[in-house]
C-alpha cells in the first residue's frame, strides 16, 4: 500500500495540473504537509521584494502604531491621503510624529525625534496671523526645540503623499514627489519606536512602511582589512555613467577632467552621473 507523499507522487505522474482540493480529496495525506504544499504554492504567486512593506490601508484618525521592524537608514514612511476643505473641519493643521515611545499627548510626553506640522492658517485675525508653513521640530524632554520652516505645498480638497526617508544623519522629506527639506536628526534612530498622526482635517488613505533593515556584518566596523576589500578601476567610463555598487560600504573614488559634474547615490540601485 502506497503511503501519502507515494501517492501524491504518482498522482502529479498522472496529471500535471492538479489543485489543493484535488490533492486533499484523493489521498489521506497528514494535514503538516497539505500546509507546506500549499505554502510553496501560494509562495510563488507573490515576488519576495513585495512582502517586505508594511501597509496600514484607510487607518482611522488619531493614528498611533508601533513601527514594524524599528528605524534605520534606508526606512521610509509613506503617508497618503486628502486635506479636507475649510467648510468640513474647523482644525487647520495636522502632524506626523515620530516618536520614541507611547506616550504622544499630555503634559509629559516621550520624545518626539520628527515633528511634521503643516499649517493651513491663511487669513489671520486682529488676534493672531495667517501661519501657511509645514513646521518641523523634535519634542527633547518635554521642550520644542527651534522650528524648521518650510512653505506648505499642501492644497485644500486636494490629495497628498508625503514621503519620509530615512538616512544615517537626516530625514530626507518629499512632498507629491518633490523634495521639501532635510531636517538633521536630533536624537538617536534607534529610539524611534512609534508613529502618531492626528488632525481634524486630513482623511488618511495609507500607511506604508517601506525597506528592511539590512544584515549586521560579523566583523567589526573600520577592521576590514585591504585584502577583504574587493578594487577594480572602470577605465574612461561613457557617460551618463551608471554602476551597481555591490556592498552597501562600497566607496566610490574617481579622477576626471570636467567643468562641473553631479553625483547620485540612490538606496537599492546606487547611481553615479557625471
Amino acid at each position: 500500500m502506497l503511503d501519502a507523499k507515494q501517492e501524491f507522487t504518482a498522482m502529479l505522474k498522472k496529471n500535471d495540473s492538479f489543485s489543493y482540493s484535488n490533492v486533499q480529496g484523493s489521498c489521506t495525506t497528514p494535514p503538516g504537509y497539505l500546509y507546506t504544499i500549499q505554502n510553496t504554492m501560494n509562495s510563488t504567486a507573490v515576488p519576495q521584494e513585495q512582502t517586505s512593506n508594511v501597509v496600514h490601508n484607510n487607518p482611522q484618525l488619531p493614528y498611533a502604531s508601533a513601527i514594524p521592524g524599528g528605524v534605520f537608514p534606508g526606512r521610509a514612511i509613506v503617508i497618503k491621503g486628502m486635506v479636507q476643505s475649510k467648510s468640513t473641519t474647523k482644525d487647520s493643521r495636522f502632524a506626523i510624529d515620530l516618536c520614541c515611545g507611547q506616550l504622544v499627548e499630555g503634559n509629559h510626553r516621550d520624545n518626539k525625534a520628527l515633528h511634521l506640522n503643516p499649517r493651513f492658517n491663511y487669513g489671520g485675525s486682529w488676534f493672531s496671523k495667517s501661519d501657511n508653513d509645514i513646521v518641523v521640530n523634535s519634542l527633547v524632554n518635554n521642550s520644542w526645540g527651534a522650528e524648521q520652516r518650510c512653505p506648505n505645498v499642501l492644497a485644500m480638497s486636494k490629495p497628498f503623499s508625503i514621503r519620509i526617508l530615512v538616512l544615517r544623519d537626516y530625514f530626507k522629506i518629499a512632498v507629491n514627489g518633490k523634495q521639501l527639506c532635510d531636517y538633521i536628526h536630533r536624537l538617536p534612530l534607534e529610539d524611534i519606536t512609534f508613529i502618531y498622526i492626528n488632525g481634524c482635517c486630513i482623511h488618511l488613505d495609507l500607511v506604508e512602511f517601506q525597506g528592511t533593515e539590512p544584515p549586521t556584518s560579523s566583523t567589526p566596523s573600520g577592521s576590514l582589512s585591504d585584502d577583504k576589500m574587493e578594487s577594480f578601476d572602470i577605465c574612461k567610463p561613457k557617460t551618463p555613467f551608471i554602476f551597481k555598487l555591490p556592498r552597501v560600504d562600497s566607496f566610490l573614488c574617481g579622477r576626471h577632467t570636467v567643468s562641473n559634474f553631479y553625483c547620485n547615490e540612490r538606496s537599492g540601485l546606487h547611481v553615479v552621473s557625471f
